[in-house]
Parts: structure tokens; sequence; C-alpha cells
């Protein structure tokens, strides 16, 4: 993967110098997009630069991230170079709001999750709620195809957390308006009937 920007993303890079401290030198670099100077410090386990995830975050929250990614002008008053998309956020957002929502829903029997967190989550949700139809019977409440959606739930799940696996770890390639469009859908769909079930249950 070719390097970039620490701060604007941008794949315009030259090498510039060197710094040292006690103990190493570091090779420094200028970014001809933004201007500034900076050592390459990639956070371990990291494929993102810091500024990225944080922004990323912010533009989920806010609904900008699609828009934004698609809009050279905003992403050059943001000092992003116009290569760059926060379609892959989309998808590592959009995943975590359906694991945080299932981890609400395995609160309600007091299922604690604590070895591989994700998968043993995925398990945890289609046996305490799916296999046993426990789930169907709390939408059966809210959807007249209670059986189809409580099934659909878990498709969600399962889709969603292979998706943020690829595209938070591996970052095999950027990915594209298509896939984060439909796990924002996704999203709100498992969110919203997670919801419905937690209210049924005068919880929220």
């Amino acid at each position: 993967m070719k390097e970039r920007c620490i701060y604007c993303g941008s794949e315009g890079i030259i090498k510039k110098g060197k710094r040292k401290n006690k103990y190493k030198i570091f090779q420094q670099y200028h970014c001809k997009n933004c201007r500034k100077i900076f050592v390459l410090k990639p956070l371990k386990n990291k494929t993102y630069n810091v500024k990225i995830i944080l922004d990323s975050l912010n533009f989920y929250n806010q609904g900008y991230s699609l828009k934004i990614s698609a809009d050279g002008k905003i992403k050059e008053l943001l000092g992003y170079s116009k290569d760059i998309s926060f379609y892959d956020w989309v998808i590592v957002c959009s995943y975590y709001s359906i694991f945080h929502s299932t981890q609400a829903l395995l609160g309600t029997k007091r299922i604690k999750i604590n070895n591989r967190l994700h998968y043993a989550t995925l398990i945890a949700f289609a046996k305490q709620f799916i296999i046993n139809k426990e789930l169907e019977e709390e939408l059966f409440l809210i959807y007249e195809d209670a059986e189809e959606k409580a099934r659909e739930l878990l498709e969600i799940f399962e889709k969603e957390k292979e998706k943020r696996g690829k595209f938070q770890y591996h970052r095999l390639s950027r990915s594209n308006i298509e896939p984060a469009k439909k796990s924002i859908e996704n999203a709100k769909m498992f969110l919203d009937s997670i919801e419905k079930v937690l209210a049924n249950k005068k919880i929220i």
C-alpha cells in the first residue's frame, strides 16, 4: 500500500531530510498537497492515521460521510486530497452500531461476552434469540413476517461483520459507495428492529 500524508491522506509526498532522537533516526516527508512535514509513525495494528479515524467517526455521527466522500470541493476545504473517501469507515461504523445494539439485547439476559468478542456475540445472538425463536416472538408484535425478519437480522449481522473485517483490518481495496449505502441501510433496519424490541420490553 502506498504511503500517504498523515494529515490530508494524499499520496503526493516526498522525502524531506531526516530527524533523530536519542534512539533512532526517522525519515521526514513533505506533503505537496497540504505542505506539512511529518514522520510516518503508523499505530500498531492500524492502517489509518488518527485524523482520518476521528473525522470519519464525526462525519458518520452527523450523517455526512457519503456526501463528503463524493464532493471534492468539501474535501479540499477540509484539507483532504480528492482521492480520499470515507466509504470504508461508513461500513465499519455501521457494523459497530449493529454490534453494540446486539450487546444491549444480550444484556437483557445478563449475557456477558469476554472472549472472541465479535464472533461470540454473533453466536450468542443466534443461540439466545434466533434458534429458540425468542426474537421472532418479540417481533411478531411488530411485524407480520416475524420469522423472516428475525432471520434477516441474523444475516445482516453476519454480512456486516464480514465486511467490517475486510475494510477495517485488511483494506484490500477502497470501498465504493454502493456497499457503504447498503451498510447504512442494514444498520438502520437492524437498529430500528432492536429498538422496538427493547421498547416493548420497557427497557428503553
